[in-house]
């Protein structure tokens, strides 16, 4: 495999050749120079092939984002703008949670949006 820039001791994927699995690599600068030292994946991910693990990454990506990061970015902007928002944002707003609900059930038992309020008054 080529050279990279990357810090010590990062695990990175290394596309080996057809006849044997896919394996982690770490790469040290000696004199330079990068330098591979080859770890084997662990248990049944020594048996997939380097597109395979691509696909696997990806769609965990794609879940990560539709599960967690877009519904908290939501979450924050409806908090941020719920009582200035215009028509159309609403209307955006809705669509969204319509499209993101499952995210946005994840976390619903941990967040609060009930207005503050005045507090006690003093009498």
């Amino acid at each position: 495999m080529g050279r990279g820039s990357h810090r010590e001791g990062f695990p990175l994927l290394v596309a080996s050749d057809a006849t044997s699995p896919p394996h982690l690599g770490c790469g040290s600068y000696i004199d330079g120079q990068l330098a591979w030292r080859s770890v084997p994946l662990p248990g049944p991910l020594s048996h997939l092939d380097g597109p395979t693990l691509l696909l696997f990454g990806l769609v965990g990506g794609l879940a990560g984002a539709y599960l967690v990061a877009v519904p908290l970015a939501l979450y924050w902007w409806m908090g941020q703008r719920w009582t200035r928002m215009g028509k159309i944002e609403r209307t955006a707003v809705y669509g969204l949670v319509f499209l993101f609900f499952p995210g946005l059930i994840l976390f619903a038992p941990f967040l609060n949006f009930r207005l503050q309020g005045q507090g006690e008054s003093a009498a």
